[in-house]
């Protein structure tokens, strides 16, 4: 078992179904000429994806909801106290947005993060709870 200061990943990339995550793994082997080898750090195995463009680039799964027991809050927390990244990047269907607005392959870059199970829904209005998270700047600049 690997300890957290062994390892860094510049890029950790999280999925959450196994569609998405063959795509991912398909598209690095690709793109590196290699597959993808498993690195456990505590109590949860990675992908180590290779390294694109000077960046190592590693893979998490997650399960579906935000809330709970490996859930993206969760999996997401401990695979940045574990890796250390510089990016996190959740691939994606996006709940299906909006087909007319988005085709796959589409990237969506979120200006704020907000839980969406921290919701109350009443007489046919949905009120959000819960704070909003601003993205990085040095993310959300990498657009324009």
């Amino acid at each position: 078992m690997t300890h957290s200061q062994d390892i860094c990943a510049d890029v950790l990339i999280i999925t959450v179904t196994p569609v998405e995550s063959r795509a991912v793994l398909e598209a690095f082997e690709q793109a590196t000429g290699e597959k993808a080898n498993s690195v456990t750090v505590e109590d949860r195995t990675y992908r180590n994806l290779g390294t694109i463009n000077g960046s190592k680039v590693f893979m998490a799964f997650s399960k579906m909801g935000s809330m709970g027991l490996g859930a993206s809050q969760q999996a997401v927390q401990k695979s940045v106290e574990a890796l250390n990244p510089q990016a996190v990047i959740m691939v994606g269907i996006a709940f299906g947005m909006n087909e007319e607005k988005q085709a796959i392959g589409d990237i969506l870059v979120a200006e704020q993060l907000m839980l969406y199970e921290s919701q109350r829904i009443s007489m046919g209005e949905i009120v959000s709870r819960g704070s909003k998270v601003p993205c990085a700047t040095s993310l959300y600049s990498y657009l324009y």
